[in-house]
């Protein structure tokens, strides 16, 4: 289920999100702070609160502590609260409880949360609640405390067991000073990955310097790297690194400079030529970002969440998934990883017509035989065998636009133009 909001027509006193099972609970309560000029965000479960968060940052957060049927320990929302506020500490999180009692409040409330609201509550109470949290919040953005990873684009979306460790492990390399190495396959998310790092470290006010090495020329690489004097520097493409690159980045990850070092590769034994002071310098911290197909229970929660940013672009409804094009989706391969699935989703949204997005919208399409059996060098029709060559390069990298661009002496602008000509 996608994030619902409503907004007022003035400008909002500030944008809460609202986590609870009871649809009456969301409805009761988003009519009393809309009236007071919150713009109110609802969600219905736990697993939804990375993509809700990843949309747009909130200055506060009403969580239910329980979402199965009966339940009522808390745990669930205790759980929820503690990876929230791990990932971004500056986060205000008001739980809201009716059968767990006070000592479940109590005990939130040691895990992070920032006030309690029993049910059933009293408007007057809700409205102040929130109103402190979003003062609490924008007190600590006023003093100097940016928004870190969970408020951000920064965020890692999914609440697959791969992706809580993954969350986990970036929390704790975002506690250290650490040169990190991000390796996995292209499109896995290791760029935000890094981005998550950063967004969740104690630099996260200072800026995040991105570098394409697979883009420069050994002398780009040079001047660039020198060029940094502060902040977080993003080496991607780390197998690039030009050896003339080598003793300069050594330098900098053994003199303990005010630059700190992320990198990622695909391709971690192209790094065995390293010599050992890099090589251990910067991968003897590593973090894998693990295949789309290793956490398929994500698969849907991104997809709507891509649905829901396409659509905005384009000025148009967010469209429910057919049932026969989510089992596609959750069964597919994705060799090009969450690179590829936001493609196919956008291109969906973007082209689709019907108001469902089906199968026929999402799945690409397959060649003519007659198309598939013909070699390249046999066939003299020219828009075919730019098809073909765009499709060859796109596979080859993965579906990374930037890569297979330059493979092809395209700009990234012109091979969309030929991805969009061609369907793919």
């Amino acid at each position: 289920m996608s994030a619902t909001v409503t907004s007022p027509i003035d400008a909002p006193a500030g944008r809460v999100l609202f986590i609870d099972d009871d649809a009456d609970v969301l409805k009761a309560a988003t009519l009393v702070l809309r009236r007071q000029g919150f713009e109110v965000a609802m969600i219905r479960s736990p697993e939804e609160i990375w993509s809700a968060l990843a949309e747009a940052p909130v200055d506060a957060i009403l969580l239910d502590l329980n979402f199965r049927p009966g339940a009522r320990s808390g745990d669930e929302g205790l759980e929820a609260l503690r990876r929230i506020v791990a990932l971004d500490p500056d986060a205000v999180v008001l739980v809201v409880t009716g059968h767990s009692g006070v000592g479940v409040a109590v005990a939130a409330m040691r895990a992070g949360a920032g006030d309690f609201i029993m049910k059933p509550w009293s408007n007057a109470r809700l409205i102040t609640a929130v109103t402190d949290a979003v003062a609490l919040r924008r007190r600590r953005r006023a003093q100097g405390r940016a928004p870190s990873g969970a408020a951000s684009e920064a965020l890692i979306i999914g609440a697959s067991p791969a992706a809580d460790r993954l969350r986990a492990r970036v929390v704790r390399l975002a506690a250290t000073e650490s040169p990190v190495l991000i390796t996995g396959e292209s499109g896995a998310g290791k760029t935000l990955t890094a981005q998550a790092i950063h967004a969740a470290s104690t630099r996260r006010d200072r800026p995040l310097v991105s570098l394409d090495l697979a883009a420069l020329s050994p002398e780009g690489q040079m001047a660039r790297v020198q060029a940094v004097a502060e902040g977080v520097l993003l080496l991607k493409s780390a197998e690039a690194l030009a050896p003339e690159v080598f003793g300069v980045l050594a330098g900098v990850i053994e003199a303990a400079s005010p630059v700190r070092i992320l990198a990622t590769t695909t391709r971690m034994e192209a790094l065995s030529h390293w010599p050992d002071r890099l090589r251990f310098g910067l991968a003897g911290t590593q973090i894998q970002v693990p295949a789309l197909r290793l956490r398929r229970g994500d698969i849907l929660e991104l997809t709507r969440y891509f649905i829901r940013r396409a659509a905005a672009d384009v000025g148009r409804l967010p469209r429910p998934v057919s049932p026969e094009a989510e089992a596609w989706l959750t069964g597919a391969d994705w060799p090009g990883n969450i690179r590829e699935l936001r493609a196919v989703v956008e291109q969906a949204v973007f082209l689709g017509e019907g108001d469902v997005l089906d199968l026929s919208d999402l799945k690409p399409s397959s060649e003519p035989a007659s198309a598939r059996s013909v070699e390249p060098g046999d066939d003299l029709n020219l828009d075919r065998q730019e098809r073909r060559l765009v499709e060859a390069a796109l596979k080859r990298h993965g579906f990374n636009v930037s890569h297979a661009a330059r493979d092809l002496g395209l700009t990234r602008a012109a091979l969309y133009r030929r991805m969009e000509k061609h369907g793919l």
